[in-house]
């Protein structure tokens, strides 16, 4: 629920979640994000493949519907794909997305997980997946221009008070593949 990180940053404004330490390539890395607006899309595979019908893998089409909706809204800016599946780039269904937006992959094989959400959350903007990951990059941005998935998961229960009031939810678009 965002309410629990809304509450800490109620109580105290300057609230943040700082990295114990930074590698070299996390600082440089961080310096550079931070002299530029992009637009963060992450996009969730790896143990979802396996779950695909509980969880669900959103499509190439979900994505397109969120880069639209920023960029209706003026608040597209250069995108940076985050993804822990290494093969998208290759992945016949997104090609054609990736091509259209003119997408910089970040390669993430050089950091610690904590250290790609916190360079995920220097984005100006975020399409994000089903996923507590995207979630926390979009949450510790305080941007409020992010698109998230109305349906976070494709069978079973939907979490209560997920998104923060004022993101934006687009409905899901599931594939297989």
């Amino acid at each position: 629920s965002y309410r629990y990180l809304d509450y800490l940053w109620r109580m105290d404004s300057s609230w943040d979640i700082r990295l114990r330490a930074e590698s070299e390539d996390f600082i440089s890395a961080s310096r550079n994000l931070e002299k530029e607006r992009f637009t963060v899309i992450h996009i969730r595979r790896g143990d979802y493949r396996n779950l695909k019908n509980e969880f669900g893998l959103l499509s190439s089409g979900y994505y397109s519907k969120a880069l639209r909706r920023l960029q209706s809204e003026g608040l597209l800016y250069p995108v940076k794909v985050f993804s822990d599946d290494t093969e998208i780039k290759q992945n016949k269904e997104f090609q054609a997305f990736f091509q259209d937006y003119d997408c910089t992959f970040f390669d993430t094989k050089t950091f610690e997980p904590a250290e790609t959400l916190m360079l995920m959350s220097l984005g100006s903007s975020f399409a994000i997946a089903n996923s507590s990951f995207s979630w926390w990059a979009a949450s510790l941005s305080r941007s409020s221009n992010v698109i998230f998935p109305l349906t976070w998961f494709r069978s079973g229960p939907q979490p209560l008070d997920l998104a923060f009031p004022f993101w934006t939810p687009i409905e899901s678009a599931w594939t297989d593949t």
